[in-house]
């Protein structure tokens, strides 16, 4: 048997805003129902609201998302930008195929699994959003000179800054994941240049959303929305739903770390303050320590994992390691950390194999 549902079903929606620099997107961000941000470009820093701290690799974005997923503790989870939560991505690629490049593949092969990966991260964002958060992107926006003869000839057209290669296309990817994507800009007027009325150029007006699509610029929304509104939260404020109970944490207060034990003590634990205190001096990448502190996992167990796995003995040190192969941290671990992740739940689990 199947169950009919029926009627309007109030659920977290996912939004991308986006537009050129300095036009308000962060801000516009920041008025949706508790937000939380993933400030991956330091964008906030003047507006007073709760952030993570800037994530190091891929890896460890996905592990903030899914924390926030466990937890639910925002209304709005804001990845701050989608751009730059993109060289994460391609960053990700380059370590797991052992490249400067992501280009090094050859025939686009590095922008695809970019792709992929990017699917994966929007998969984790759905999954935040069922949960009854809303999730936000924002994005910068990019102009192309775009041909066509048979009505408009040569115009610009607005875009999300994001890879728009073929079957590596990165925005379509975006655009399609959203409920709403707006573009903010400037309305810009006609006026005359000449007393004759026959010249004319624009001048920079009030500042906008734009709802639907056009020639000139990518938009959406399943809401009815005006397709041009004041660049105001107040505008949009009755589609955006709050779905959170929890009691707004103050943006003056510290934000929970979201790599601590879920078990959480106002002070580190004993096994936080033996991997914070292994990491010191040590010669490790950031985005490794990052993650290293996030899992509570010591340098010891990371020489125990590079000799089960048989990528060098066990008594290596690491600065040996970073003088001759300094890929293999990045490349090895932080790109496989999943792996390694359960390779020392099996060696605490079984300490004497």
């Amino acid at each position: 048997m199947f169950k009919v549902d029926e009627g309007i079903k109030k659920e977290a929606i996912k939004t991308v805003i986006y537009g050129p620099e300095g036009i308000g997107k962060s801000t516009l961000a920041s008025q949706f129902p508790d937000p939380l941000f993933i400030d991956t470009e330091g964008s906030t820093k003047q507006l007073d609201v709760k952030r993570l701290k800037r994530p190091s690799s891929f890896n460890e974005m996905i592990q903030m998302i899914d924390w926030v997923k466990k937890e639910r503790n925002c209304a709005t989870l804001i990845i701050d930008t989608a751009d730059w939560a993109q060289g994460l991505v391609e960053e990700a690629v380059k370590q797991e195929n052992n490249i400067d490049s992501i280009e090094s593949l050859g025939y686009g092969k590095g922008y695809v699994y970019a792709r992929e990966k990017m699917g994966h991260l929007l998969d984790k964002l759905t999954d935040v959003q069922e949960v009854g958060i809303n999730v936000v992107l924002t994005a910068h926006a990019e102009i192309r000179t775009f041909e066509d003869p048979a009505e408009m000839g040569a115009y610009d057209r607005y875009e999300l800054k994001l890879t728009k290669r073929g079957n590596a296309n990165v925005a379509a990817l975006v655009k399609e994941w959203s409920d709403m994507l707006l573009f903010l800009a400037y309305d810009v007027i006609s006026v005359k240049a000449d007393e004759d009325g026959k010249t004319f150029k624009g001048q920079g007006g009030k500042r906008v959303i734009h709802t639907d699509h056009k020639p000139a610029w990518d938009a959406k929304n399943r809401f009815g929305l005006d397709p041009t509104l004041p660049l105001k939260y107040e505008s949009i404020a009755h589609v955006i739903p709050n779905l959170v109970d929890n009691e707004p944490i103050k943006a003056s207060e510290d934000v929970e770390d979201p790599f601590a034990d879920q078990a959480v003590e106002s002070e580190p634990t004993k096994e936080q303050e033996a991997v914070m205190k292994d990491l010191e001096n040590q010669v490790l990448p950031k985005e490794l320590t990052d993650l290293m502190q996030a899992s509570n996992i010591t340098a010891d167990e990371i020489r125990a994992v590079m000799g089960v796995r048989g990528h060098y003995p066990i008594n290596t040190p690491f600065e040996n390691i970073s003088q001759k192969s300094p890929e293999y941290f990045r490349g090895g671990l932080v790109a496989n950390w999943d792996g390694v992740v359960q390779v020392v739940e099996s060696i605490r689990e079984n300490p004497s194999n």
